[in-house]
């Protein structure tokens, strides 16, 4: 039951793929995600592929309950039931 809640709430691609073209749409998107990926690049010349790749998985990971936590309060979901999700 636990699984199914989750994929229901949290892994969406419905709700995935209009996050997604609400973001390339919003002002502004383009020119941000272009200076990142400049600066993603000049970073892992830096430092290597292999740092920066454990840098990015372990960024994208604590982004992941970043985001999980905004889109639980959008769904007006409790805290504790959100806490039952995530373990």
């Amino acid at each position: 039951m636990q699984d199914l809640l989750s994929k229901l709430l949290w892994y969406n691609s419905e709700i995935s793929a209009q996050a997604v073209q609400l973001r390339r749409s919003l002002p502004g998107y383009g020119a941000a995600k272009r200076s990142y990926d400049e600066a993603s690049e000049q970073l892992r010349a830096v430092v290597g592929y292999e740092l920066y790749d454990q840098y990015i998985t372990r960024l994208g990971a604590l982004l992941e309950y970043e985001n999980l936590s905004y889109y639980a309060l959008g769904l007006g979901l409790r805290e504790a039931f959100v806490r039952e999700l995530c373990m």
